[in-house]
């Protein structure tokens, strides 16, 4: 993934090689280099403590608006934490949701550390989503945490 700082966009755009390994991976997430985004279905098998998980997630991933410290920003437009959010009676916030469906994916110093020596690349990237959608999905089907959330902010 390079970094952008031509024209008027700021942003990743991603290698051909990433473009390749998305549609491998994740055959229903699309990719548009025009609007600097990747939408579609994130197709989620995981497993934590022999717990396996297959679900998918609708998404849309910003790689041109970052928050900070150039974090793309990733928005679930399904609204299924939403709709966990008000089945549990808890604050969207506390689910690791923005009121504008952006997902609080991980602390900024933790997005640093764990990219200030390696390049930031798709696949580790896609990591952090995965964990984060194992643990929506986990607590809409099971209403407790698989592991303690993420604090938010910077530490």
């Amino acid at each position: 993934m390079q970094y952008n700082l031509s024209g008027s966009s700021v942003g990743f755009v991603l290698s051909r090689n990433e473009i390749a390994w998305l549609r491998q991976a994740y055959p229903r997430l699309f990719y548009n280099e025009e609007a600097g985004k990747i939408a579609g279905y994130f197709d989620l098998h995981s497993s934590y403590k022999n717990i396996t998980i297959t679900d998918s997630y609708d998404l849309r991933i910003d790689l041109v608006r970052l928050d900070p410290p150039f974090i793309p920003q990733v928005f679930e437009v399904g609204n299924r934490i939403r709709k966990t959010s008000v089945l549990y009676n808890r604050p969207l916030i506390d689910l690791h949701q923005y009121e504008d469906n952006k997902l609080c994916l991980i602390r900024p110093d933790a997005f640093l550390k764990r990219f200030c020596n390696a390049p930031f690349i798709l696949p580790n990237f896609f990591e952090i989503i995965k964990a984060v959608l194992y643990w929506q999905a986990y607590y809409e089907r099971y209403g407790v945490e698989p592991w303690p959330g993420e604090e938010h902010g910077w530490k």
